[in-house]
């Protein structure tokens, strides 16, 4: 199969994994080599383009039509006088690798052929076109500037040469116009002098026309030439609209939230001094309506950014008017289902009658629009390679700055909704968090927790709002809150653009309602040397056998490592601001390196990356868990080697149960001082072993539990005629006679009990069915982890049988049951 992705003919599978493929293009956006500094502009991709009914057009004029300006950017000295594109290129041969191993051996592209393709891509530049009308006569093309070479056409004809005994059609060659024309299925292709061009059968005629002469070219379009010219000493070196005109009216739903009013998408990269720029326009001319006029929002500049610290090296602001974009998103809601506006009224009444103030008058007119976020935390060193640490610092300093407007009018307020609040999360018996009032002379309240009920890796997180005279602020730690307040005072060190950021600052738009701002400077040159290490955690997270992991297959040669040093002489800050006028909403970028600080990037990043991230920390979160079962097992086993039984509850004299069977253990989980302090004769609740609940042991807590009560557990036993825990008997070993591997000692349980009271799940093996395991069940997707008599702990599918499920957890049943059952 040949596809045509970024301007490159992937050739391959259709089954190719597409993750990797998405990782090549992204690593291979970075693999540019240096361009010949005398090299002269290629003439427009343009010229094969039809100018009429023109939908969509991008070209890429090509590194060597810019030679000059790419040498003098730091990307270029990144990538060629460091290390830094020795180690992208290696990375992504690996990737072209795993990228093609579903691909049969004589169709694969070896990896230094297709590094040479993308290079050779790069500085000869590409142009692609839809044009005709939508939707059913759209026909598209690509030109590969310069690609009439015997590497790229043997490449083509290779690829597209049919299996032996395969029903794809043979390629075929025809003589169409005066020209050679190979047709591959749908799509054909031919050369144009140096170029080659690939279209769909449809646009052929068109693009040949224009070749000819007998059409107008798209270089000619009245949207092309301005964006094909710098401003501000930029260098256009691609560029392209999309016409939304073109296309079939909007949905009626569409057109109410006011997308409508977008008219065209308008994209110019190119170079800027030693900077890369990016700029997208949204053209949307006002008055704009729904969605499209949130953005018409009280400007910020420089001048009047919201209070933050000096010194931070990287923060966001925004100018927002909580009132106008509420009121407006109620328009909009109303505006799609009229029937939402009683929900809208119903909801301010109430807040008017429970907190006794107007949701609109009094809160959000009192507040905005400057906002402003950013992080206090303490910098995690990268050698230190702990995530949950680095996280932690992270989320924990994060601070939000809203402005406010009438300090005196929120601090009531403010009062009224912790008041509210703390009823809210109050539990029976007052162990509950609360909101408490700090004494001082600020407004600060903080959330605390009762002793105990904190994780030892959170205690250093105390969330706080705080209000001063013209902010209110949220943070992760109470000294976060104490020190945003402490930015309002005269004379305080506020951010302002100096040193590295000054020029950064000169190239800014003088006006903005949004501005993001970060130094790769103080975070790349950490991590990039330290990419071994990082990668190994990464993969140490993820336990063999959980799923296949092609992170396995990618080694970082530490050769190849650029020096912190070199990176950090080379870096500089990262600027994106996004500006409004009367045409319509602009995006404008400057950065070092391709798309380092894009949001647009970082979201379509942290999309493809979610549903892996989420996995790796399920992964690891049941790999906990299997070793705290596998804990218990032990003790399991060791009080068998001392008592010649396995443990049970802890019973008086007459047989009631007082502690459970987790309380006998304790000395063999090396908690025997936690075991001294309970009264084993007396019951799980009484005055003296009551407290002992805050002090469970961690292998008792599951971490995949959301909102987990750190007294409570999931690890249980069944307890019933034929389980392994059965009131008043000392079952062991020998007891076992459908084999210890077939038997099940303790599961997971979707309901938590008090870590040591006694009892156990309820088994009953007469009953005829089982729908819900007879209360096992887990936070695992897919099942839950079951810990058996011979120490080993597995995984049991929710789809088990019935049968087979009761057949595990009876000893001596006698039924025979395969691995591969359960």
């Amino acid at each position: 199969m040949v596809r045509v992705v970024n301007g490159i003919l992937e050739v391959g599978r259709a089954s190719a994994r597409p993750a990797a493929r998405l990782l090549l293009a992204a690593v291979a956006v970075c693999l540019i080599p240096a361009a010949t500094a005398s090299a002269q502009a290629t003439s427009s991709g343009g010229r094969y383009f039809p100018q009429k009914d023109l939908i969509a057009y991008f070209d890429f004029e090509g590194l060597d039509a810019h030679g000059d300006a790419w040498k003098q950017t730091s990307a270029q000295k990144l990538l060629n006088d460091t290390k830094l594109g020795a180690l992208l290129e290696d990375l992504a041969g690996q990737v072209v690798g795993l990228a093609q191993k579903d691909t049969p051996e004589d169709k694969r592209m070896p990896a230094d052929t297709y590094l040479a393709l993308v290079k050779r891509a790069a500085r000869d530049g590409f142009a692609v076109a839809a044009f005709g009308e939508a939707p059913r006569n759209v026909r598209a093309g690509l030109v590969l500037r310069k690609a009439n070479r015997p590497d790229v056409t043997g490449l083509i004809e290779t690829a597209t040469k049919p299996a032996p005994g395969g029903d794809q059609p043979a390629p075929k060659t025809e003589t169409q116009k005066g020209r050679a024309v190979h047709q591959i299925q749908e799509l054909v292709w031919w050369a144009e002098g140096d170029d080659l061009v690939v279209s769909n059968k449809d646009g052929f005629e068109a693009i040949t026309d224009v070749a000819d002469g007998k059409a107008p070219s798209a270089a000619g379009n009245p949207l092309v030439a301005p964006l094909a010219k710098g401003e501000d000493g930029v260098v256009p070196v691609a560029y392209g609209f999309f016409d939304l005109t073109a296309l079939p009216p909007m949905s009626p739903d569409a057109v109410k939230l006011g997308f409508d009013g977008l008219k065209r998408v308008e994209v110019q990269w190119g170079f800027q001094e030693d900077a890369l720029m990016t700029s997208v326009r949204f053209v949307a001319p006002s008055p704009r309506r729904g969605v499209l006029a949130m953005f018409d929002q009280p400007a910020l500049t420089l001048k009047s950014l919201p209070p933050i610290p000096a010194g931070r090296s990287a923060f966001a602001a925004f100018s927002v008017d909580p009132l106008k974009t509420y009121e407006q998103f109620v328009a909009i809601s109303k505006e799609q289902n009229p029937a939402s506006a009683e929900g809208f009224d119903a909801m301010e009444g109430a807040i008017r009658g429970q907190l006794g103030f107007d949701l609109r008058t009094d809160l959000l007119k009192n507040l905005g629009p400057g906002l402003a976020l950013y992080s206090q935390g303490p910098a995690v060193a990268m050698e230190n390679l702990d995530v949950q640490a680095a996280m932690l610092a992270a989320y924990g300093g994060l601070t939000v700055s809203l402005q406010a407007r009438d300090e005196d009018a929120l601090a009531k307020h403010l009062e009224t909704l912790v008041n509210v609040a703390n009823q809210a999360i109050s539990r029976p018996g007052g162990n509950s968090p609360q909101l408490r009032k700090r004494e001082g002379k600020e407004t600060i309240y903080t959330l605390e927790f009762p002793p105990g009920t904190m994780p030892p890796q959170f205690a250093s997180l105390s969330p706080s709002v705080g209000l001063g005279k013209d902010q209110l602020v949220i943070s992760g730690t109470v000294e976060g809150v104490e020190k945003a307040l402490a930015l309002s005072a005269p004379g305080a060190a506020r951010w302002a653009p100096e040193g590295a950021f000054a020029r950064p600052a000169e190239r800014l738009p003088k006006e903005f309602f949004a501005l993001y701002v970060s130094d790769p400077s103080e975070t790349l040159p950490q991590l990039i040397p330290n990419l071994p290490q990082l990668l190994d955690s990464i993969k140490a997270q993820i336990p063999p056998g959980v799923a296949a992991n092609p992170l396995n297959e990618i080694h970082i040669d530490a050769d190849k490592l650029p020096k912190a040093d070199e990176l950090k002489a080379l870096l500089f800050p990262a600027t994106t601001a996004i500006t409004t006028d009367a045409q319509g909403m602009r995006l404008v970028q400057r950065e070092p390196l391709p798309s380092l600080t894009s949001p647009a990037t970082a979201g379509v990043l942290a999309g493809l990356m979610l549903p892996a991230v989420q996995s790796a920390r399920e992964a690891a979160r049941r790999a906990q868990c299997v070793n705290n079962e596998k804990q218990i097992m032990l003790a399991m086993h060791n009080y068998h080697s001392a008592n010649n039984a396995f443990p049970r509850d802890i019973t008086d004299k007459d047989g009631k149960p007082l502690l459970s069977w987790r309380v006998a253990i304790l000395p063999f989980i090396e908690q025997n001082d936690l075991y001294m302090k309970f009264k084993l004769d007396e019951p799980w609740d009484s005055p003296n072993n009551k407290p002992l609940l805050a002090e469970m042991p961690k292998a008792f807590l599951c971490p995949s539990l959301a909102k987990a009560d750190p007294t409570m557990t999931t690890y249980r036993g069944f307890e019933g005629p034929g389980a392994m825990f059965e009131a008043g008997q000392d079952i062991g070993m020998a007891a076992v006679t459908d084999g210890t591997s077939n038997t099940i000692m303790i599961v997971e349980a979707k309901e938590a009990a008090p870590w040591t009271k006694p009892g156990g799940l309820a088994f009953d093996q007469g009953a005829d069915a089982d729908p819900a395991h007879y209360g096992a069940g887990s936070s695992h997707p897919g099942g839950f982890n079951a810990g058996f008599d011979d120490g080993s702990v597995r995984f049991i599918k929710d789809t088990v049988a019935v049968q087979v499920f009761k057949a595990l957890v009876t000893r001596a049943g006698g039924e025979v049951i395969a691995a591969d059952q359960f």
